[in-house]
């Protein structure tokens, strides 16, 4: 199994956390992280990225993540959440961080990974929208800005990205019409 990392520095226990989910994705792939089925003879390469950007100096770096990642032939990208800090590191380093969970801050990282050339898929993590009634100056309400984010990072049957790629979403069931964010795609067979 090749597993290529490309991203930005992060703490310890957030690498491990990723390759974490990374050997959790190669077990439920049948034992590859970016590789088709063996019977169907095609591979693909995907990335994945996640926990960033948190910091001012990250969301000046975050633009070469997505630029390395430009340059990889990939099938798509997936943040794996949390493309803001949380909100409760905002008090701990306010020069450092800028306030999570505001419209403007979603629309900044929106217009980020729009500038991927690959389909950009999002999950969204809890500091982007569960851990949002920490900003005492906001008081945001967690489900308006889970809302939102459906709104802005969900567009109907498409990834995100410069190329995007059909997806299926859970809301396509008029039951679960509201649960935009749970996608599934197809890359490859």
């Amino acid at each position: 199994m090749l597993l290529r990392f490309i991203g930005i520095r992060m703490p310890i226990a957030r690498r491990v956390a990723v390759t974490g989910l990374a050997l959790i994705l190669a077990s439920t792939l049948g034992g590859c992280v970016g590789t088709a089925p063996q019977t169907q003879g095609r591979t693909f390469s995907f990335g994945v990225v996640g926990d960033a950007p948190y910091t001012r100096q990250q969301e000046k770096d975050f633009p070469n993540v997505i630029a390395a990642m430009n340059q990889a032939e990939l099938a798509f990208i997936v943040h794996i959440g949390d493309f803001q800090a949380d909100p409760r590191e905002y008090y701990r380093q306010p020069k450092n961080i800028a306030m999570p969970c505001t419209d403007a801050l979603h629309q900044q990282s929106l217009k980020l990974f729009q500038t991927s050339k690959h389909p950009f898929m999002l999950t969204p993590g809890d500091n982007d929208w569960t851990d949002c009634h920490f900003p005492k100056e906001h008081h945001f309400d967690p489900l308006e800005r889970l809302d939102t984010l459906r709104a802005m990072f969900y567009p109907l049957a498409r990834s995100l990205g410069q190329r995007t790629m059909p997806v299926l979403s859970q809301a396509s069931d008029p039951k679960f019409a509201k649960f935009r964010e749970n996608l599934r795609w197809s890359s490859g067979g």
